[in-house]
């Protein structure tokens, strides 16, 4: 009697948060928009060139035992780490129609201050290696750190026996929290100027158990493969960010008020656009405010999501007259940030030489 009891006060609550969910005033429709390149550059930087000045520095303390062979596999993964991260920038910046881009090599040496600080550039450095290899910008990897952390905690596990039959047993359970950063920077020579500085962290957390603290560690295996792959996406992500890219907005819309807004609604989600908007457009001379402020509200999502922006701002401004709402109020100021963005969205790609 208790759990038949239980279980229908769990399907109560079901059914509750089920009708509270469809009757809900508004539903939301994702939007694809493009925003601009987080790094900005000059149409006059078309030479750059790609610099590792990373150094190759052994740790003099690296522990004693598991911590010891822990270290040693780091220092390695270190190396390796940046130069794939270095060789992944290059080949996402040779994409790019608007770059003529050069390795170079890492004997140019450092071009900072062991702690990066960026008081202590050097700049004819900077000017020096650009006027040799005749590039108008430098990218390079500042810096690059991968350590661990090693824990253990007692656990049990199971093992074949004799008798080829699972018995458990006492065994270690080790943890490697390999935490990564790596930082990145573009070099104007000319200007003398940062234009960009950036730095991705990252965790990897790997997991084994074993009878012994060294079997623990042989069952995790190599770790190469992550720290490689961590740094060809830092790479990869380091050179979209000179590129537009597209994310997904969402929007709200009213399917509650009138039949024919319900009626939209339904064709909303039945992916039906041109008959949600020719019913939400009779609705616009509606003799109620709220209806009418919630028509042209729809209306402007309409657009926005056709690609309409202009005609999107035109709705979005009648919905905030007629509404006066937080709502409406935020709405109106996104699309109107969305609008100057685009502008800039469609310089970078006519800079790219994309087409829409």
């Amino acid at each position: 009697m208790i759990l038949l009891m239980k279980c229908m006060s769990k399907l109560s609550i079901i059914i509750l948060l089920l009708l509270m969910a469809s009757c809900g005033s508004t539903r939301q429709v994702a939007i694809k928009a493009m925003e601009p390149a987080q790094v900005d550059l000059s149409h006059k930087i078309v030479r750059v060139g790609v610099l590792n000045t990373v150094e190759h520095l052994e740790k003099p303390d690296l522990g004693d035992g598991i911590n010891r062979l822990v270290a040693i596999e780091d220092q390695w993964l270190n190396s390796k780490g940046q130069d794939a991260a270095v060789l992944a920038l290059i080949e996402e910046l040779r994409k790019d129609s608007r770059f003529e881009v050069e390795a170079l090599d890492a004997s140019e040496g450092s071009l900072e201050s062991s702690d990066h600080d960026s008081a202590d550039i050097s700049w004819s450095k900077i000017k020096s290696i650009c006027e040799k290899h005749n590039i108008d910008a430098l990218f390079s990897l500042t810096h690059f750190d991968a350590e661990t952390q090693v824990s253990f905690r007692k656990t049990k596990m199971e093992q074949l026996n004799m008798m080829r039959e699972k018995e458990s047993i006492s065994a270690q359970e080790i943890t490697l929290e390999t935490l990564i950063e790596n930082g990145w920077r573009i070099y104007d020579p000319f200007l003398e100027k940062i234009v960009d500085e950036y730095t991705y962290n990252q965790q990897i957390i790997s997991k084994a158990k074993g009878v012994d603290p060294v079997s623990a560690l042989r069952a995790i295996g190599s770790r190469k493969d992550s720290i490689l792959s961590k740094g060809k996406i830092t790479g990869n992500s380091y050179g979209e960010r000179l590129k537009p890219n597209e994310r997904k907005i969402f929007r709200k819309y009213f399917v509650k008020g009138t039949e024919k807004l319900v009626q939209a609604g339904e064709s909303m989600a039945s992916g039906d656009l041109h008959a949600a908007i020719e019913l939400w457009t009779e609705e616009v001379g509606n003799s109620k405010t709220k209806i009418k402020g919630r028509a042209c509200y729809n209306l402007a999502v309409g657009m926005e999501l056709g690609g309409d922006l202009e005609r999107a701002l035109e709705w979005a401004t009648m919905a905030n007259e007629n509404l006066n709402d937080k709502i409406s109020q935020r709405y109106l100021t996104e699309l109107e940030s969305r609008i100057s963005q685009q502008v800039i969205v469609e310089a970078q790609l006519a800079q790219l030489y994309f087409d829409d």
